[in-house]
């Protein structure tokens, strides 16, 4: 009868915890319903769009998955594990605002994030260094996107994210691999001339060289003449590809751009690249119209 007893005056106070703890996870600040729908699930890039457009400027491999420092979601020092490095979580202090349309987090340079190449510990240092930068986005349970602002340097995790552009994420990430060929990326490319309608001009460009990669992010890098540049790469094909697209992030007073080039010979012995209109564009080698074709061979 004692144990009946106990029962029935346990059982109000075991409801009452209950009660309180359902009216807790009902009452969570905006922030914090925000905050929730960044934690649930891991954010899968599906890649760059101009906005409006369905079809990506660029795709790569990036997935986030954002983690509160102590079980609670307004922890200051939230993390960020990037291409699932869980031995090294980014401490970027996230934080995200009531209507979702803000994200703040530590992000470094797209020029230092680059340019650390494949060194963790470069990236690492250079993350937790990094200024803290306000993100333009939309938030819902299944969509993040993250905006290019006219007059920002705007870069995700070393991805310069040009003004008129989005970065967009899902929970699927894009729907085939991110193209790669191994001829682009197996050999380091050295200059063997610019020919202007097929006819080779005097400069010499010879000790030039560039060399296609990946970095520890999953993030496509170019180093230009043994230098990591601030820029990322795609191919639009992995068997045959025909083009080649850079992404330079703004650098100083200079806007960031987006520049597809022809890739008129790709083989185990050459690489040839062209523009793609009669304006002619710098890519730090030489400069590039339709008219214009930089031939590499292996260095």
């Amino acid at each position: 009868m004692k144990k009946y007893s106990l029962l029935l005056l346990l059982a109000p106070l075991v409801f009452a915890i209950a009660s309180c703890k359902k009216k807790d996870e009902n009452n969570l600040t905006p922030e914090q319903v925000q905050e929730a729908k960044l934690i649930a699930s891991q954010w899968k890039a599906t890649g760059i769009y101009a906005t409006g457009s369905n079809t990506p400027l660029q795709t790569f491999n990036l997935t986030l998955d954002f983690k509160d420092g102590n079980g609670t979601a307004t922890n200051v020092d939230n993390t960020i594990i990037v291409n699932g490095l869980t031995n090294a979580p980014l401490t970027t202090q996230w934080q995200v605002n009531a209507d979702g349309t803000l994200l703040t987090m530590k992000i470094p340079s797209a020029s230092s994030i680059l340019s650390a190449g494949t060194d963790i510990t470069a990236i690492v240092t250079a993350l937790v260094s990094a200024p803290t930068t306000e993100l333009k986005i939309t938030l819902s349970d299944t969509d993040l996107v993250i905006f290019g602002e006219s007059g920002k340097d705007i870069n995700v995790f070393g991805i310069p994210l040009p003004a008129g552009a989005e970065l967009r994420f899902n929970k699927t990430g894009v729907a085939t691999d991110v193209p790669t060929n191994s001829l682009l990326t197996a050999v380091t490319w050295k200059g063997e001339g610019v020919y202007t309608n097929g006819i080779k001009s005097s400069a010499d460009i010879t000790a030039q060289t560039m060399k296609f990669g990946t970095n520890l992010l999953g993030l496509n890098t170019v180093t230009i003449s043994g230098v990591p540049a601030p820029v990322t790469w795609s191919i639009n094909d992995a068997a045959n590809p025909t083009q080649l697209t850079l992404i330079f992030p703004q650098i100083g007073n200079v806007a960031s751009r987006t520049e597809t080039f022809a890739i008129s010979t790709l083989s185990s012995t050459n690489l040839n690249l062209k523009g793609t209109s009669s304006t002619k564009v710098n890519i730090v080698i030489t400069e590039l119209d339709v008219n214009t074709e930089l031939r590499m061979v292996p260095q």
